[in-house]
C-alpha cells in the first residue's frame, strides 16, 4: 500500500470532538464527543482526588474524610469510593484500589448496558493515620466505667472468702469484655484492677448498655457532665454492678 493511501486511512479515524475541538489522538471519546463533554452533558461529579485514610494498625479504613465512617473491609471502601461520585441514570461501580499506583478504577455504566460503559482513575491521597476507635484510646478517651464491686457492705470473714470474691469479680469483668466485644469488636476497654473491685472504662456507652442487657445483669446507672460539644451536653454514664452472694 502506498504511504499516501495509508495517511488517507489513518485520517479516517481521527474524530473531534464538536464541543471542544480536541481530537482522539488527545483524548478519549465517547460515541461522537469527547469524555469530559460527554461527562460535562451528564452533570457527573467526579473528584479529581480522593483521601484514603488507613489505620496505622491496619484494622480500619475511610475514603470519606468523615470520622464515622471508619470501615474494616475492601468492599466497603470501594462503595464509599463509587458512592463519591454523583450521576444521574448511571450505575458507578469502583473495581480496583491499586495502593502501589495511588488509583482507584470506577466503572461508570449508563442505561444499565455494559457496553456503555466509562472507566475512569481517580487518584488517591493515601494517609495513614489512626481511627477513630485507637485515637479515643490513646487520648484515654471513655464514655462509660463499669464498676463490679462486692455486695453492699460485705466484709470477708475469712482469707478464703475475700480470694473467692476476688475471683468472681475477675470472672464477671471478663464476661462483660467478651459480650461488650461481641457487641462492638472494635470497642476501647480500658481495665483498672481496684483493691475493692474491677473497673472498666469503655469508649461507648450505648454499646455498654446493649452488652450487659445481653447478659441480663442487673445494675446501677448514674450519668455525670462531663463536657460540651458544639453546644450538646456530653455525659459519662457509671454502671456499677453488685456480685450476688
Amino acid at each position: 500500500m502506498k504511504e499516501e493511501d495509508m495517511g488517507k486511512r489513518k485520517n479516517l479515524r481521527i474524530m473531534i470532538c464538536p464541543k471542544c475541538g480536541r481530537s482522539n489522538d488527545e483524548v478519549a471519546f465517547h460515541g461522537f464527543v469527547c469524555i469530559d463533554d460527554f461527562l460535562a452533558e451528564k452533570k457527573m461529579k467526579i473528584p479529581s482526588k480522593i483521601l484514603l485514610q488507613i489505620c496505622k494498625y491496619q484494622d480500619k479504613m475511610n475514603a470519606r474524610n468523615n470520622p464515622k465512617a471508619w470501615v474494616v473491609s475492601w468492599r466497603e471502601i470501594m462503595d464509599q469510593i463509587a458512592n463519591s461520585i454523583k450521576i444521574g441514570g448511571a450505575e458507578v461501580i469502583c473495581r480496583d484500589v491499586n495502593l502501589e499506583r495511588k488509583i482507584a478504577v470506577v466503572d461508570v455504566i449508563f442505561d444499565g448496558d455494559e457496553k456503555n460503559k466509562i472507566t475512569k482513575e481517580i487518584p488517591l491521597d493515601v494517609r495513614y493515620t489512626l481511627c477513630d476507635i485507637h485515637t479515643k484510646s490513646v487520648r484515654g478517651y471513655y464514655e462509660s466505667i463499669i464498676q463490679i464491686r462486692p455486695p453492699e457492705g460485705w466484709k470477708p470473714e475469712t482469707s478464703e472468702e475475700e480470694e473467692q470474691m476476688k475471683n468472681d469479680i475477675k470472672r464477671k469483668a471478663d464476661k462483660i469484655i467478651s459480650s461488650l466485644q461481641a457487641v462492638q469488636p472494635d470497642i476501647y476497654i480500658k481495665r483498672e484492677q481496684l483493691k475493692k473491685g474491677i473497673d472498666l472504662y469503655t469508649s461507648s456507652t450505648a454499646s455498654t448498655f446493649k452488652a450487659l442487657s445481653l447478659l441480663g445483669i442487673k445494675i446501677i446507672r448514674s450519668k455525670k457532665l462531663w463536657t460540651m460539644k458544639e453546644g450538646k451536653e456530653l455525659y459519662r454514664t457509671t454502671f456499677i454492678i453488685r456480685i450476688n452472694k
